[in-house]
């Protein structure tokens, strides 16, 4: 692979950016076109609380994020590290949902974009439960800390390999692009459909 491949993980408050909720950690590892890899990480100040059910998932509290910077502070390091390149994430949607808020249109149609838990549902059919840390165990993956942001995008990063080794011992994946066609996530062909 000779193109940048960038792994995208948050954790929120709450399970729905519609309603409010918004992003407490983002993480990301990215792969660049050498095979170089880097890493970003950061705790985001919500500015509202942490439903119980979200503190529950990733054990993060009100009183760690105090100091985190906000939202509007990180995301310009954040979509600077992201740079142009392939978008990884496991449920995509999810994730850019919290973004849409932040983020121009644009960024939806001038990146491209691979949902790993679809590449994942159409690699391994027999598997019954897609959760990322299901996956990683079936795959025997090592996954020691889950539900954290960098974490779980170097997880996703490692079951993104796996597939992509399945698909091309089954003469299947072409390249970037094609992945991108056929696992691109739902939220960006909204944007892709509004021009």
């Amino acid at each position: 692979m000779r193109e940048r491949v960038v792994f995208i993980d948050f954790e929120t408050t709450g399970l729905d950016a519609r309603s409010g909720e918004k992003i407490v950690e983002i993480g990301a590892f990215k792969i660049d076109e050498r095979g170089k890899k880097f890493s970003f990480h950061s705790l985001v100040n919500p500015q509202r609380d942490i439903s119980f059910s979200a503190r529950g998932i990733h054990n993060i509290s009100e009183e760690m994020l105090k100091m985190a910077p906000t939202m509007e502070e990180i995301l310009p390091l954040f979509l600077n590290f992201i740079e142009e390149g392939y978008i990884c994430g496991y449920n995509l949607d999810f994730d850019l949902s919290f973004l849409e808020g932040y983020v121009e249109r644009y960024f939806f149609t001038e990146h491209r974009f691979i949902d790993v838990l679809a590449m994942s549902r159409y690699c391994f059919r027999d598997f019954e439960k897609f959760s990322l840390g299901n996956v990683c165990r079936r795959l025997n993956i090592e996954y020691p800390l889950q539900h954290r942001a960098l974490q779980d995008a170097i997880a996703t990063s490692k079951v993104f390999f796996r597939c992509w080794e399945v698909m091309k011992n089954r003469g299947m994946t072409g390249d970037l692009k094609t992945l991108a066609e056929k696992f691109g996530p739902d939220i960006v062909r909204k944007y892709e459909n509004s021009f």
